[in-house]
């Protein structure tokens, strides 16, 4: 498991680089799912996860059985095998306790502003990809 600095380095790794698929997919999906939240109005939730100290692995909203990300939308099936949580559900959540735990994750204050102003252009670039 990284620690927070080296997380922190790869998620600045990925904004030099421009690796928002990446950043957003791997690390910064709480950004891009709060996004979703503000400009779809749809629900956030979030699979648990056992190597992520704070429980979430992933974040993402729903509309009905269809799961939004980053990637875009897929039935809740082919969502949960394409991240690997099969026995699971994805569990509700809010834009407060994400943004708690964006928080915890300890490093985002020097790039919280930065990645949510990505999240932000990437959405309206893909905006099709989404509704």
């Amino acid at each position: 498991m990284r620690t927070k600095e080296q997380f922190c380095e790869l998620m600045r790794q990925r904004i030099r680089e421009e690796n928002w698929r990446d950043l957003f997919t791997a690390g910064g999906c709480y950004f891009f799912a709060l996004v979703l939240h503000e400009e779809l109005q749809l629900p956030l939730f979030f699979y648990t996860s056992s190597h992520n100290s704070n429980g979430f692995g992933h974040v993402f909203v729903m509309r009905g059985r269809e799961c939004i990300d980053y990637d875009g939308k897929d039935s809740i099936e082919a969502f949960d095998k394409r991240h690997n949580c099969r026995d699971q559900e994805p569990q509700p959540t809010n834009p407060s306790e994400i943004k708690m735990k964006i928080k915890e994750k300890g490093c985002w204050e020097k790039l919280e502003k930065e990645i949510y102003e990505i999240a932000k252009k990437e959405f309206y670039r893909q905006r099709e990809k989404y509704v």
